[in-house]
Formats: C-alpha cells, sequence, structure tokens
C-alpha cells in the first residue's frame, strides 16, 4: 500500500538502515590433546567451558648462557599446583620442552595453555634461593672466617637524636679488580651486589663506589671499622600542633579576656607554624 502525506503526494519510504555485524575476537580450539592453546599477540576467546578444568602457564627465560623454562598446572578446587622446569641451550628448545610439559602435567584434561614471561622467571628465582641456601656461606676465607666491608651512615637513635652509625657489608667474592658485598637482601630475593676496587681498598685501606649517591652507606667503604664523627647532641624539633595554636590564638583574642599583645604574638606564632607545615 503507498503511503501518502498529509498535503496528499506520495511519501518515499526510507529503507531501515544496516547496522554492521559485530567483529567477533578471535577463537581457539582445543589441539587432540585437549589443550586450547592462547596465542600471543592479542586477546582470544575459547569457544569451550573450562571452569573447572586445568588452567596452565608456561615460559622461558635467559639463564646465564642457557634457556629456562617452567609449566606450572592449577585446578580449580586444588590446594597446590603441579609445576615442572629445566634448562636448554636454546630457546626454540626450551619453548618446546615447557609446551611438551605442559602436555604432561595436562594429562589427557582439557586445558587452557597461556604463554607468560614471568611463569618461567618466578619460578627461576625460587629455584636459585632454594641452591644459595644449600650453598656455605661465600666471603669465607681460608682461615673460615667471612670478610666484611665498612661503611658509615647517619641516622636517628631510639631518643630522636641524630648519629653516625658504622654499617657492615658481606664480601661476597674477590678478583684481582673488584671486590663484591652485598648491598640489601630481602628474603626470598636475589641480593642486590656491588662492588669497589680492590686495589684502593688493600692499598689505602678505603674506596669510593661511585655507583652510589653521597648519601647511601656503602658510597665510601673501609677495610675496617672507621671511627665515627661524635656530634653534638641535637634533636629534631617536633612539628607544631596546629590545632593546639589555633586554640590558643582564639583564647588569646581581647573579645575573650585577652590582650592586643598576647593575640598578636599568638597569631603570629601560628602563621609562623602553618606556613612552616606548608599550608596556605
Amino acid at each position: 500500500m503507498e503511503q501518502t502525506s498529509l498535503f496528499g503526494g506520495p511519501t518515499a519510504v526510507r529503507p531501515r538502515p544496516v547496522h554492521p555485524r559485530r567483529k567477533r575476537w578471535p577463537t581457539t580450539v582445543p589441539d587432540h590433546n585437549g589443550i586450547c592453546w592462547r596465542q600471543p599477540g592479542g586477546y582470544r576467546v575459547c569457544d569451550h567451558d573450562h571452569e573447572h578444568q586445568m588452567h596452565v602457564y608456561w615460559g622461558r627465560c635467559r639463564s646465564g648462557k642457557r634457556w629456562f623454562w617452567a609449566a606450572t598446572a592449577v585446578s580449580i578446587g586444588a590446594t597446590d599446583a603441579a609445576a615442572e622446569h629445566g634448562w636448554a641451550d636454546s630457546e626454540d628448545q626450551a619453548a618446546t620442552a615447557a609446551r611438551t610439559a605442559v602436555v604432561r602435567l595436562a594429562a589427557g584434561r582439557t586445558a587452557y595453555a597461556t604463554m607468560r614471561v614471568g611463569a618461567a622467571t618466578s619460578v627461576l628465582k625460587r629455584v636459585n634461593a632454594a641452591k644459595r641456601k644449600q650453598r656455605p656461606a661465600s666471603g669465607i676465607t681460608d682461615t673460615g672466617e667471612v670478610e666484611y666491608l665498612y661503611g658509615t651512615y647517619t641516622g636517628e637513635n631510639a631518643n630522636g637524636y641524630l648519629e653516625d652509625r658504622v654499617v657492615s657489608f658481606r664480601i661476597t667474592k674477590k678478583t684481582p679488580k673488584r671486590i663484591y658485598y652485598i648491598r640489601h637482601h630481602h628474603e626470598g630475593e636475589d641480593p642486590e651486589i656491588g662492588f669497589v676496587n680492590r686495589q684502593d681498598i688493600e692499598a689505602k685501606g678505603e674506596a669510593h663506589n661511585r655507583a652510589r649517591g653521597w648519601w647511601a652507606a656503602d658510597f665510601h667503604l673501609y677495610a675496617t671499622p672507621p671511627e665515627v664523627n661524635r656530634r653534638p647532641a641535637y634533636r629534631r624539633e617536633p612539628e607544631p600542633d596546629l590545632k593546639q595554636l589555633k586554640a590558643a590564638m582564639a583564647s588569646s583574642h581581647p573579645d575573650r579576656g585577652g590582650t592586643d599583645a598576647e593575640f598578636i604574638a599568638a597569631r603570629a606564632r601560628y602563621v609562623a607554624a602553618k606556613r612552616k607545615a606548608g599550608h596556605r
């Protein structure tokens, strides 16, 4: 039936707009082992439900001149994760070994495998930490003694006074040119290693580590514990209480029984403390 306008003429029927269909994310499908391998380079959706199956994370990373690989399988509802790791001579061999381990860990169950660099680096850190605990303490000389380098650091004591302290750094290795020592060591992490010139330490008894700032405890290192400077007793002034100063200023106002001089002095103290604290 032809449509007409109010003025009697025919009205053209506008065609319905055609909206382009939304593009679907690329999908993955299980291989012959029942594993969906998530491909690198973008997000991909798996067409199969793995809510109650296994997720396996695998990866590889450098380990000296070789490559380290690891694979960790996590099942929903499991109390622990199964894992495998090892070393290979090349990156391709490490990737092949990791993917083979994914198949072993899946053991015929439908799984979703994701490649992550952290899956290998985190395992490698734990493996190296366990090896270090089994080794004897480094820095031990032929006489069985542990050697140290010494630095100084200025900080507050329990009473709030500034004082110079002597900080010891355990030596881990000596080479003809350098002496290596531990700067920091936190549980579960690799220690941070520093080094200084060995000739300076042995000839002068001290050396500067130019890679550190002047404020660092290992900026100036000594072969023996140094004598610290005895500072005059000094204590940092406590931060002013702005609320207390404001209340004192209000109470000294002439309308509350104070004098003009008392109010002016109290206000000056409050304004100075407020400016010092960084307020406007």
